[in-house]
């Protein structure tokens, strides 16, 4: 009967009254029809108060498409805002999709800075087996938004914390580059670092590797 003042204050009282489990469905419903009444934009006090009571898993998910929201009203920083308090709740190492969500929305929008930032806060927290191949996105990544000599922080960070046979083959590929770029001594340096840790009983292709560019 008109009364949509009403009807949106039966769906707060629900909220607060179904079970844990029943709170993300309930949700859905309030916000969609707060949308239909209000408009979308006036559904944002709800995603809010949605986001403070819900389980992680449902909490993550309502953080999506309240950011995907934002971004849909061009509300850019509203969304980096919730994405980077969502961020809290999310585990790189279980919640690939959303770090990924967020990774592709930076990009999107041209802030190339905050797409570095979360891959940089990636990196720290993946379990070590994943490193090599999360830190080979990154590198690939920075190259194309800030060029090849750019990465070269990015190599050495790799360096430092990657396991001995993933960091062998990351310091093959840091000289590699820096040949490529005619930074001969640079390369040196990295092969000089490298054989620290290759045993030519072991890494006989390392050493092969070197001697072939000195040759060069």
């Amino acid at each position: 009967h008109g009364l949509a003042r009403h009807a949106m204050a039966v769906y707060e009282r629900a909220t607060a009254a179904v079970l844990p489990e029943e709170m993300f469905e309930l949700f859905n419903i309030y916000i969609k029809k707060a949308a239909e009444i209000y408009g979308v934009p006036q559904t944002r006090q709800i995603y809010e108060k949605a986001i403070d009571v819900l389980q992680e898993d449902n909490c993550r998910e309502m953080c999506q498409r309240f950011a995907e929201m934002e971004t849909k009203l061009g509300e850019i920083d509203r969304a980096r805002a919730i994405y980077a308090h969502c961020s809290q709740i999310c585990d790189p190492r279980v919640t690939a999709e959303f770090w990924q969500t967020w990774k592709e929305f930076e990009v999107r929008h041209g802030l190339a800075r905050h797409a570095m930032a979360v891959y940089e806060r990636a990196t720290a927290a993946v379990l070590p087996e994943e490193m090599f191949e999360l830190f080979n996105i990154y590198i690939k990544k920075a190259a194309e938004i800030y060029g090849v000599p750019q990465t070269r922080q990015i190599y050495e960070k790799a360096i430092d914390v990657l396991q001995e046979d993933n960091c062998r083959e990351m310091c093959q590929r840091f000289a590699e580059m820096e040949t490529k770029l005619g930074e001969i001594d640079r390369a040196r340096a990295i092969y000089a670092h490298c054989s620290q840790i290759c045993d030519p009983r072991v890494t006989a292709e390392f050493w092969q590797t070197w001697k072939e560019f000195e040759v060069r």
